[in-house]
């Protein structure tokens, strides 16, 4: 790292510490803009019974999907082409957790 100081002296250091964590998503979506053929991805620490319903931005269910989740990453491979065009939110429950994600479909 250089410090240039406002005088225009300038000082080199060298690096104390560097980390680099990657941060997983617990809940992924892609592609997201779809065409009705996506992935969603739920990182799941235990075993547990998964649900995902598709919400309508009117509140109106449109779609539900049921999967067992193992922990690690689980990946639902979705064909909604009975989704009309227009944004909708997935919500995820399992294991005593709710998540949500905005999903948009042309």
């Amino acid at each position: 790292m250089t410090q240039v100081d406002v005088d225009g002296k300038q000082k080199v250091y060298d690096p104390i510490y560097v980390e680099c964590k990657t941060i997983q998503s617990e809940l992924a979506i892609y592609p997201n803009p779809s065409n009705g053929d996506f992935k969603i991805e739920v990182l799941s620490s235990n075993s547990s019974d998964c649900t995902i319903d598709f919400v309508s931005t009117e509140g109106t269910q449109m779609l539900r999907q049921e999967m067992s989740l193992f922990p690690g990453v689980n990946t639902l491979y979705v064909q909604a082409q009975t989704l009309n065009k227009g944004v909708y939110l997935v919500v995820v429950k399992y294991a005593n957790s709710i998540k949500t994600e905005r999903l948009i479909i042309y």
